[in-house]
């Protein structure tokens, strides 16, 4: 059984042989460090970074979109994470304004800009167009059916599935995707509670382009679609329940319906202790939820308890693997595996992926109790 036959088998609820996994960086600068560089030709080097973190999904979208040669390289590196932390992933070219030593601006063909510094990483998210309701009637939305956003994506699909990898496409998110890119975050969220209908022409502007993005990756022959929404904090919902129900959950269920037209799944990224919506989630369709964290209050073995029989939980490690001992990591994932993993519905990963600052030594030795405690 390969990995992509594993990952299929535990979204059918079936104990596979080996507990997928999946090793995730959300900074560059771990990637960089621990993960090597192993050819200069991208398919081969991506092949065998799998092969070194016993990864089973890869991320299948262009890397020809940015300017910036930081950006292109970055998106290469991170397709075996499946993650794009640094440009964000999707389908939108970006325009180089601004690289410096320490940070590089940049501008989405919408009109959002990011900053992104270097190390250590993190994003700042400097302009968004749609300050009001004529910035919303003058924003004009790319094609997303344009063939060049899709170059090579076929070839990268077919590619990876038949060397035995579950394919990945990231799209943009309803919620989140609207204040990373579009309008700034507490503009949006007053704007769900005082002035529904312009949040809503805004979603649905959104909406809209994500479920097109998500159609030209399907009919390429995507096994996944992967969103970025992430809804809660640590404490609970970002937004109530019903402003979920309202504004998001309706693209949700179409975007989960789209993908199973295409006998593809849908994988939901969102921190936060999102508890609440786990029973519209399940009924939107969502066929992944990652990435289940323990610091989020996410309690696996109650989640596994309620809904394991409907949506498979991705995620169960803690983001502070990097301050503990040895023997506290050992015992942590093998908790982890054994409570997961009953029943399939289960794939190992991490809530906030390797830290910077793990050594050499400690990462070698993290891959080598994950793979044990899987089953490898």
């Amino acid at each position: 059984m390969n990995k992509r036959e594993a990952v299929l088998a535990t979204l059918r609820g079936e104990e596979p042989e080996v507990v997928p996994g999946q090793i995730t960086f959300f900074s560059i600068n771990g990637l960089r460090k621990l993960v090597p560089i192993f050819s200069n030709n991208w398919r081969d080097n991506a092949l065998k970074r799998l092969e070194f973190l016993d990864n089973s999904f890869i991320e299948i979208g262009s890397a020809r979109l940015h300017q910036s040669k930081f950006l292109r390289e970055a998106d290469e590196l991170e397709r075996v994470t499946f993650f794009r932390s640094v440009s964000g992933g999707g389908v939108l070219r970006t325009k180089l304004i601004e690289e410096k030593k320490e940070d590089l601006t940049f501008e989405f063909e919408t009109g959002g800009k990011w900053r992104v510094h270097k190390n250590p990483f993190w994003r700042d998210y400097i302009h968004h167009p749609i300050q009001d309701i004529q910035g919303l009637e003058r924003m004009k939305m790319p094609n997303p059916n344009e063939p060049k956003r899709y170059e090579g994506v076929k070839e990268n699909i077919e590619y990876f599935k038949e060397k035995g990898y579950f394919t990945s496409a990231e799209i943009n998110g309803f919620f989140s995707g609207v204040w990373y890119r579009y309008q700034n975050m507490q503009d949006f969220m007053a704007n769900l509670l005082i002035s529904k209908e312009f949040a809503k022409k805004v979603v649905n502007m959104v909406g809209g382009f994500n479920l097109e993005t998500a159609r030209n990756f399907l009919e390429r022959g995507v096994d996944s679609i992967l969103f970025c929404d992430d809804l809660g904090s640590n404490t609970g919902m970002l937004i109530s329940p019903d402003l979920y129900k309202i504004f998001f959950y309706p693209w949700h269920k179409k975007l989960a319906k789209l993908c199973h037209n295409y006998d593809a799944y849908l994988n939901m990224h969102s921190h936060g202790n999102i508890n609440k919506i786990m029973p519209l989630l399940v009924e939107a369709g969502i066929d992944i939820l990652n990435p289940v964290g323990p610091f989020d209050n996410m309690d696996l073995g109650e989640l596994k308890e309620r809904y394991g029989d409907r949506i498979t939980f991705m995620g169960g490690i803690s983001k502070f693997i990097g301050k503990m001992g040895r023997e506290e990591l050992k015992m942590h994932l093998k908790e982890v595996v054994e409570t997961g993993s009953p029943g399939g519905g289960f794939i190992l990963m991490s809530e906030g992926g390797i830290p910077d600052d793990m050594s050499r030594e400690d990462f070698k030795f993290y891959l080598e109790i994950n793979k044990k405690y899987r089953g490898r």
